[in-house]
């Protein structure tokens, strides 16, 4: 079994156990190079280097920073003399092939202005195609509402007059008109005569027939009906 003792230790059984003397004269030169002060200055030692260490590395990337920065400085110089704008555009010109600055400027104009006029003639074509479309679906709905000038338009012109019908009664909600297309017919073009009754509440409750003659037209470029004349008996 191995035990391990401090130097305080190994003093005491060097007195205790005979033979062991020269064995503590060994332990007290390994104790004493290994005291505390000499722990701290090995410590103090380590510190130190390691901050040198870092110290040398902060140090070369300030140098290498410092360098960078001089020879961009000193390039935009050179570029400012030559009559760019900076090293950047002047590495943009010759990249392109262009040496002289008031060329490589000229083309960026000439680029702008054929860009812009580029987008403009995009815009106008887009512009030109939605007004083509428009006009196409107009024409389109004014053919889709010129079927209803015809007998074809009985139905919608029916409907129209009941609802002009309505906007005179005391009672429109007690209204009730005949089925269908009831005393309608289409008078030529877009104009449609309606002779039919309506049953409906007067002001006291009562529910009465009335009969009604109406004459009304329907406007396909406005897509609404006008009523003409309407006589209720």
């Amino acid at each position: 079994m191995r035990y391990i003792f401090n130097c305080k230790d190994r003093a005491r059984m060097a007195r205790r156990v005979p033979g062991l003397e020269a064995t503590e004269r060994g332990s007290r030169a390994t104790c004493s190079n290994s005291s505390p002060t000499t722990v701290r200055r090995k410590h103090a030692t380590l510190f130190k280097g390691t901050t040198l260490i870092a110290v040398g590395f902060w140090g070369a990337l300030l140098v290498v920073a410092l360098v960078a920065e001089f020879y961009s400085q000193k390039a935009d110089n050179e570029a400012r003399l030559a009559g760019w704008a900076g090293h950047s555009e002047r590495a943009q010109a010759e990249k392109a092939g262009f040496s002289d600055p008031a060329a490589w400027r000229a083309k960026l104009a000439a680029d702008d202005i054929a860009a812009r006029r580029a987008e403009r003639e995009a815009d106008a074509v887009k512009a030109a195609e939605a007004s083509k479309k428009a006009e196409a679906r107009r024409q389109e709905l004014i053919r889709a509402r010129y079927t209803t000038c015809g007998e074809r338009g009985n139905i919608d012109a029916s409907v129209m007059s009941e609802q002009f019908v309505r906007d005179r009664l005391k009672a429109p909600s007690t209204a009730e008109f005949p089925r269908g297309t009831y005393g309608v017919t289409w008078a030529g073009g877009c104009t449609f005569k309606v002779n039919s009754y309506v049953d409906a509440q007067n002001g006291f409750g009562a529910k009465l027939r009335n009969k009604y003659y109406a004459e009304l037209e329907y406007l396909p470029e406005e897509d609404k009906w006008r009523l003409k004349n309407l006589r209720m008996e």
